[in-house]
């Protein structure tokens, strides 16, 4: 049985979505979470989560982004379950700037990647005080917050162009 060429290119794109999506959560969980540079675990799914609206569009970004939060949560993280929306609120955002106002380029893409980096920071930093024993606001900002921003904010400088390549497929 031979599959319409539009029906091939949907599978190969899901295909090529899902394996970055399981590759970004895999390697966060792992190896990132074995290294932890700065002492917190960079938010890799969330780099691709801007990634794809970037390079995408908005609506390809949000349902990226929500499949890359319900994934990175199975995998492993901890605390509320709005990790899928706070990702999908990133791929939507990143999207809706580059297609209406900011066109690409790497000082935009440094912008959106610290800007979902302050998105996620304010998340992690709910969490911490709603789940954790220590709820002293500069431990939890000195201690968690702040170095998986600077994390984030570097790796997602670095994953520019490998992105935006992989982004070609999808």
């Amino acid at each position: 049985m031979k599959l319409d060429r539009g029906v091939a290119l949907l599978l190969k794109k899901a295909l090529v979505g899902f394996a970055l999506m399981f590759f970004a959560a895999l390697l966060q969980t792992s190896f990132l979470g074995i290294i932890q540079p700065f002492g917190a675990i960079p938010d890799l799914s969330l780099i691709a989560s801007i990634g794809v609206g970037c390079f995408c569009g908005p609506v390809a970004g949000s349902i990226y982004g929500v499949a890359a939060g319900a994934v990175s949560y199975a995998l492993g993280d901890v605390g509320l379950a709005f990790l899928p929306l706070v990702y999908g609120v990133a791929g939507f955002l990143s999207g809706l700037l580059v297609e209406k106002f900011f066109k690409g380029g790497f000082a935009v893409w440094c912008i959106y990647v610290f800007g979902g980096g302050l998105m996620k920071a304010a998340y992690s930093l709910i969490c911490c005080l709603l789940f954790s024993e220590e709820l002293q606001l500069w431990a939890v900002l000195g201690k968690t917050v702040l170095p998986e921003l600077a994390g984030t904010f570097i790796l997602g400088i670095a994953l520019y162009v490998p992105l935006k390549k992989i982004c070609k497929y999808l």
